[in-house]
């Protein structure tokens, strides 16, 4: 079960990321999408359509960049995030950029915003840092605060097969201290230590499209990431042909979605 009570790694993103806009605020002017490398990223935009005049909430905010463009491009913005530190990074990003948005501190299953208030929520890589419980109490919440025709997107990470998850976890990812690293699950105390330290889980598929059920009539999955989960073996430049290769195989052999990387789930009142 993810422990979500220390928040000290999340809240140091929002503290550095203050020290240096306190020092450095030019470079966090941006006018691109923070998020445009991202393979979901042309079916998220196109889900969302016009921008001009909507009320989006994006949960679990961070310390908010893609909320932040969005409000360029004329949406009007809420982001919510359980921490602190982040929130305030968020506030100051959005002043350097001279955008108004409104970040507030709570939880995703209790949001301070009355019913039908927002045309479309949204969330990156959320649901997995919450319990199943937690998942169908914050999708119940999803739809309360949006409009009768409003929209819910969710980009999450997922491991359909234990099988295929097993062996991936046969092989360690990255280095030792560096940020991403996992051990090999052969490496048992190390593996034990590694599942202690994490605020994550698995998610499937499934459990993506059938938490919604009571409260959302339209439930869309697409995905993303076969091969192109192999890049942080292989090295990042690679991204782009694995990717393309990945486009290709999904197409012409649908079952392969099954082993995707990343699926991005549509909900509709």
């Amino acid at each position: 079960m993810p422990n979500l009570a220390d928040q000290t790694r999340w809240n140091k993103y929002g503290t550095t990321l203050l020290e240096d806009i306190a020092h450095n605020s030019e470079k966090y002017k941006f006018e691109n999408s923070p998020i445009s490398h991202w393979a979901f990223y042309d079916d998220l935009i196109k889900t969302f359509g016009r921008l001009d005049d909507k009320k989006i909430l994006e949960l679990g905010c961070g310390t908010g960049r893609f909320s932040i463009y969005l409000a360029q491009q004329g949406a009007s913005i809420s982001g919510v995030d359980i921490g602190k530190d982040l929130l305030l990074g968020a506030k100051a990003l959005a002043k350097v950029n001279n955008v108004t948005c409104e970040f507030n501190q709570c939880t995703v299953i209790n949001l301070p915003y009355p019913d039908n208030t927002f045309d479309i929520v949204f969330g990156l890589s959320i649901l997995h840092h919450l319990s199943k419980t937690d998942v169908v109490l914050a999708l119940w919440e999803t739809s309360r605060v949006l409009k009768k025709e409003g929209v819910a997107v969710f980009a999450e990470p997922v491991e359909n097969s234990w099988l295929f998850n097993f062996f991936q976890n046969l092989v360690p990812l990255g280095k030792p201290g560096m940020w991403g690293y996992r051990p090999s699950i052969l490496q048992r105390k190390k593996w034990e230590n590694y599942i202690a330290s994490i605020d994550d889980r698995d998610m499937t598929t499934y459990e993506l499209l059938t938490a919604a059920t009571d409260v959302f009539s339209v439930r869309q999955v697409r995905s993303y990431g076969f091969l192109s989960r192999l890049q942080r073996l292989i090295g990042s430049k690679y991204r782009s042909r694995l990717v393309a290769i990945d486009k290709f195989l999904f197409r012409y052999f649908p079952p392969l979605r099954f082993y995707s990387q990343i699926a991005l789930v549509t909900y509709k009142k």
